[in-house]
This record gives C-alpha cells, sequence and structure tokens, in this order.
C-alpha cells in the first residue's frame, strides 16, 4: 500500500473518531454536538467513496454532494456556538446552486476540471458562512476555530482555481481518484479534520469548564452570587482601589416566616427578594447571597448617600410587594445596612463589618429600616415611606 493509499484511509477513519466523539458528547447532553457529528460522518463518507470506483461519475456526485453538506454543516456548527443566524435557506440555495454545476461538470461534460472548480469553491463558500460569527468570537480558543475555518476556506478557494483551472480539459472524472488532486484533498483533510475537531472539542471544554465554575459561584436557588462567586467579583475593584457602596440585606423575622408559612414559602421570599434586588440596583451592582435570608451588595463608584438611597428603595419595594403568590398574607419587611468602602482600604472586609453592625443596629431599632455606617457612627433613615 502506498502513501496515497494510506491517506485514502487515514482521513476517513479521522473522521469517523471524531464523529464517534461528538456522538457521545450529544448522548451526554451538548445538543449542539450533532452538527459536527453530522459534518465529519459526512466528511467520512465523502472520503470512503474516493476509494476505488464502480462508478465513476456517481461516486464523484454522491462524494461531492457529501462534501458540500458537511462543510455547510461546519459553518452552521461555528454560527450556533455564537447564537447567530443559521441562514439555512440561503446556505442550501448555495448548496444547491453549486451542487447543480458539479452534476453539470460530471455528467454533461465529463470534466474534473470543472467538477473540481465546483465542489472546492462551493465548499468554500459554505464554510465562510461560519465566519460571519468572527466578531463574536472572544476566548483563544474560538478565535483558533475561526482562524482554521478561514485557512481552510482559503485552501479550498486556492485549490478551486489551481486545480480547477490547471487540469486540461479533456481528464476524465475517472482519473480523478489517481490524481494529485485527490491525494492533495485527503493530506488536506486529515490535517484540517485533526485541527477542527481538536479546536471544535476545546471550545466544548472551555463551555463545560465555565458552566462548573458558574454554578460553584452561584447560589441555586436565588441565582445571585454566592460568597465564593461574590469574592471572585469583587477581587478586580479591590485589586483597582474602587470605593463603593456596600449593603447588607436581611429579612425580618425570616424564622417566622418559614414556621408559619413553610419553608417552600420562604424559598419564594428568597427568590422573590432576589428578583427586588436585581431590579431596584443598576447593573454594575454585585449581588450575593451569603447564606440563609442574608444578602450583600457592592454598588461601585457609588457614595455612602447613593447606597442610602438605592437600600431605601429596595426597603420600600420589599415592604410595598404583593406576596400573596407566594402564600403569605402578610408583609415582609427587610432591614439594611449601608457602609461605603474608602479607596484606602485593601478588602471588603472592614465596610462589610460597618455594613453589618448597621444591620443589627437597624433589627434592635424596631426592624424594617435602613441605617448608615458613618465615620463609625450608626444614623437610621426615617421609616415614614414604608
Amino acid at each position: 500500500m502506498d502513501t496515497q493509499d494510506n491517506f485514502a484511509i487515514l482521513a476517513p477513519l479521522i473522521q469517523l473518531s471524531f464523529a464517534a466523539v461528538f456522538y457521545w458528547l450529544q448522548r451526554t447532553g451538548i445538543d449542539s454536538a450533532w452538527r459536527w457529528g453530522l459534518a465529519y460522518g459526512l466528511s467520512a463518507l465523502a472520503a470512503l467513496l474516493y476509494l476505488p470506483p464502480f462508478d465513476p461519475a456517481i461516486q464523484t456526485v454522491l462524494s461531492d454532494a457529501c462534501y458540500l453538506v458537511a462543510y455547510s454543516m461546519f459553518g452552521e456548527a461555528i454560527l450556533a456556538r455564537h447564537n447567530q443566524s443559521l441562514r439555512r435557506v440561503i446556505r442550501t440555495i448555495v448548496l444547491l446552486a453549486f451542487l447543480g454545476l458539479d452534476l453539470i461538470a460530471v455528467m454533461v461534460f465529463d470534466s474534473l476540471a470543472l467538477s473540481v472548480l465546483a465542489i472546492d469553491m462551493g465548499v468554500g463558500v459554505l464554510l465562510a458562512f461560519g465566519l460571519l460569527a468572527w466578531r463574536h468570537m472572544r476566548s483563544s480558543v474560538d478565535i483558533t476555530l475561526g482562524l482554521c475555518a478561514l485557512l481552510s476556506v482559503a485552501v479550498n478557494l486556492l485549490s478551486a482555481i489551481t486545480y480547477g483551472l490547471v487540469f486540461p480539459a479533456q481528464v476524465e472524472v475517472a482519473q480523478l481518484f489517481g490524481s494529485e488532486y485527490a491525494y492533495l484533498m485527503q493530506l488536506t483533510g486529515s490535517v484540517f479534520g485533526i485541527w477542527f475537531g481538536l479546536s471544535a472539542l476545546a471550545t466544548y471544554s472551555l463551555d463545560v469548564m465555565a458552566k462548573y465554575r458558574e454554578a460553584a459561584d452561584r447560589d441555586p436557588l436565588s441565582g445571585l452570587l454566592n460568597r465564593r462567586g461574590f469574592d471572585a467579583a469583587t477581587k478586580s475593584l479591590i485589586e483597582k482601589r474602587q470605593r463603593g457602596a456596600l449593603l447588607t440585606v436581611d429579612i425580618d423575622h425570616f424564622k417566622q416566616i418559614n414556621d408559619r408559612y413553610g419553608h417552600d414559602a420562604g424559598d419564594l421570599v428568597l427568590v422573590g427578594l432576589a428578583d427586588i434586588l436585581r431590579s431596584t440596583l443598576p447593573d454594575k451592582a454585585i449581588i450575593a447571597r451569603f447564606g440563609g435570608e442574608e444578602f450583600v451588595v457592592v454598588v461601585p463608584q457609588a457614595s455612602l448617600s447613593e447606597g442610602g438611597a438605592l437600600a431605601h428603595a429596595i426597603r420600600v419595594t420589599c415592604a410595598g410587594h404583593d406576596w400573596r403568590p407566594a402564600g403569605i398574607d402578610r408583609q415582609v419587611t427587610v432591614c439594611l445596612g449601608v457602609s461605603e468602602a474608602g479607596l484606602d482600604e485593601e478588602t471588603w472586609r472592614p465596610a462589610f463589618n460597618r455594613a453589618d453592625a448597621a444591620l443589627y443596629a437597624a433589627k434592635e431599632a424596631g426592624r424594617n429600616q435602613v441605617m448608615f455606617a458613618r465615620n463609625d457612627r450608626l444614623q437610621s433613615i426615617s421609616r415614614s415611606a414604608a
């Protein structure tokens, strides 16, 4: 078996291996993996159809059709990853147009040159649709995948021009299977198959790691950050020495809610308060549930008075909220402590301790209150708007 025969077998084996891996990923719950699996499966079938032919013309058309659909799916997989429009209608029109040109080249003119020109051009154009998501590629892995696609597009278009225009018009399709073109396609197919596959698998690995990291940083009930996520989110603020307001929030008499209405109702109160915090606070706010009924908020670049205004809005909104859908026929109130982290502080811990002391002072003062921690002194806000 010579080198060309080795590549004729190697290319589909590589592609079938990746198809199997992506099929397994699909079975494990990664819904988008089927596109890659289908693309690799069709690429393998297309390569296998280049093995010693029974009817060269029919096998060529079938192989070319598989390649066109495969590369269309490669482009769709990249678009889908970045939540871009799949453009299936226009992609289908392009695919059918190039397949039609290939049919004419093979069945009417029996021309290898025209067939190569049509298919390589079609493959390059169909894969190029994936490059429409280029500006959304942020991570190094996604950029690598995009560069693989870009290089593959360039190689296919160059191949179309080189072989499509260089092959003599009288060369027959049957000669394709022993040509240098077939050898080059098998070689580049193996190389790009590995690059594409490894890059695509790396993107899924990146997604899985991000998913688990997100889960580790989030409170599963409220969807807010947990203590670990809070520390990670505020790390950059500390490094930049940004000032800001820190709020601590605690639900008044939460144990009584659980005892009287049940823990399910208590959970709904926690979720409801999380929604109030998200809707009341600015987008830049870092919101976390520290456990139980205690929440902590950091509003970067906010002054103490701005933090107090936000705390007052939270208190009023919670007190006026209709909790009957949660099965609670009484008012639910909160206490809040507000402090400010100065530029000279190397951690949010002193600001948290001051806000926490203000929070407990608000509870001792009768609850449903906001208390400032100002210059190591505590100052209450009026409850008149409750």
